[in-house]
C-alpha cells in the first residue's frame, strides 16, 4: 500500500499511489455510500435517473415517437399523482410549467433539460435549469421563478 514519509521528497511510488487514488475517485470506485440523510447521494441518483430518461427520449426522438411518448409520460405522471392541484395537472398535460411545481412536476412537463446549474449556500440549495432560452429557478426543489429571453 501507499506509505507516507516524513521527508519532503515525494517518491515515484507515492506519486503513483496518489495518481491511482485520484483515478479511483474520478471513476467513482472509491466514493462513500450515501445514507438516508445524504442529499448529495440522492441528487446523484436523481441525476442518473434523469440522464437515463433523457437518453431514452433521444432514442425515441430518432424514431419519430418522442412527442407521443412524452405525452404518455405526462399522462401517466398526472394520473399517478392525484394530490397535484388541478392547475398543475392541466399545465403538465399542456406541456407547460407553473411556479410552485416541484422538480419532478417540471420534469414531467419538460423532460429534456439542456443544463442544470446548482448553487449551495447557507440558505440551502438553489438550481437553475436551462431549456433553450428559458431559465427555471428552483429553491429547495420548488420552482420559484421563470425567465425567458
Amino acid at each position: 500500500m501507499c506509505e507516507v514519509h516524513t521527508s519532503e521528497r515525494i517518491t515515484k511510488r507515492e506519486q503513483l499511489c496518489f495518481i491511482i487514488a485520484i483515478l479511483f475517485l474520478a471513476a467513482g470506485c472509491a466514493t462513500l455510500q450515501p445514507n438516508a440523510t445524504d442529499v448529495r447521494g440522492q441528487r446523484e441518483r436523481e441525476d442518473f435517473y434523469n440522464t437515463v430518461r433523457s437518453n431514452v427520449l433521444y432514442e425515441l426522438d430518432a424514431s419519430g415517437d418522442r412527442k407521443r411518448h412524452e405525452q404518455t409520460m405526462r399522462e401517466a405522471y398526472v394520473s399517478s399523482h392525484s394530490e397535484l392541484p388541478e392547475n398543475f395537472k392541466s399545465a403538465i398535460l399542456a406541456n407547460q410549467v407553473v411556479i410552485g411545481m416541484t422538480t419532478n412536476d417540471v420534469i414531467a412537463a419538460w423532460p429534456r433539460v439542456d443544463r442544470i446549474n446548482r448553487f449551495v449556500d447557507i440558505r440551502g440549495t438553489s438550481e437553475q435549469w436551462i431549456y433553450g432560452d428559458t431559465y427555471l429557478y428552483f429553491t429547495e426543489g420548488i420552482l420559484t421563478s421563470i425567465q425567458q429571453w
